[in-house]
C-alpha cells in the first residue's frame, strides 16, 4: 500500500542544496496534508540544516506536530529538533541499523531514478534526430527492440519487418546508425 506513496521529484533548476530541499519538502508535505496521510515520523537524510528547513516548512503548512529526525553519516548521528547535540547510537544497535537501511533505500531509489532519467534522455535524443521518427514510431521501435542501443544495431531487414515503420523510414534509421 505504501509503495505507491514513494515517488521521485525532478527539480529542473540547479540551485543551492537547501533551497532545493525546501521545494521538495513543501511539495511532499502538501501531499501529506491533501490526503490526510500525516506520518508519525519523518526521517531526513542530513543534519541540522535540512532539519531546520523541514521544521520551517512543516510550521508553514500547519504540520509542526510531526516528529522529525535527521540522519547524517560518518559517524552516523541522529539529529533531533530543539536538541543541541546529536544522538549517537552504538554501531551494532538495531535502531541504528534500521535507520541506516531506510536511508540507504532512499539513496538507492534516488540513484535508480536518476539513472533511468539519464537513459531515457539518451534514447530520446538518439531517435529524435531521425527524420520521420516521431513519438509513435519511436515507441514501436523501443517496444520491438527494447532499447535505442538495439535499434542502432538492427539490420535493415529487421527494421523492414516492423509493422508501422515504412521502408523509407527504416532505411533512414539504418543509415543514421550505419554511416561508415
Amino acid at each position: 500500500r505504501f509503495k505507491k506513496l514513494v515517488y521521485p521529484y525532478k527539480i529542473d533548476e540547479k540551485t543551492y542544496k537547501y533551497k532545493k530541499d525546501n521545494k521538495v519538502y513543501k511539495k511532499e508535505y502538501k501531499e501529506f496534508n491533501a490526503f490526510d496521510l500525516i506520518p508519525d515520523l519523518v526521517i531526513i537524510d542530513g543534519g541540522k540544516g535540512q532539519l531546520q528547513i523541514t521544521k520551517r516548512v512543516l510550521k508553514e503548512l500547519g504540520l509542526e506536530n510531526i516528529f522529525v529526525i535527521g540522519l547524517s553519516k560518518k559517524p552516523d548521528k541522529i539529529h533531533l529538533l530543539n536538541k543541541k547535540y546529536p544522538l549517537i547510537l552504538k554501531k551494532n544497535s538495531s535502531a541504528l541499523l534500521l535507520l541506516k537501511n531506510i536511508r540507504d533505500e532512499a539513496h538507492r531509489f534516488a540513484i535508480s531514478y536518476h539513472r533511468n532519467l539519464r537513459n531515457k534522455d539518451m534514447i530520446t535524443s538518439i531517435l529524435d534526430k531521425i527524420y520521420g521518427v516521431g513519438p509513435k514510431r519511436k515507441a514501436k521501435l523501443i517496444k520491438h527492440f527494447s532499447s535505442a542501443e538495439y535499434v542502432a544495431k538492427a539490420t535493415l531487414q529487421e527494421l523492414y519487418d516492423i509493422k508501422g515503420i515504412p521502408s523509407k523510414v527504416a532505411q533512414r534509421i539504418y543509415r543514421h546508425f550505419h554511416r561508415f
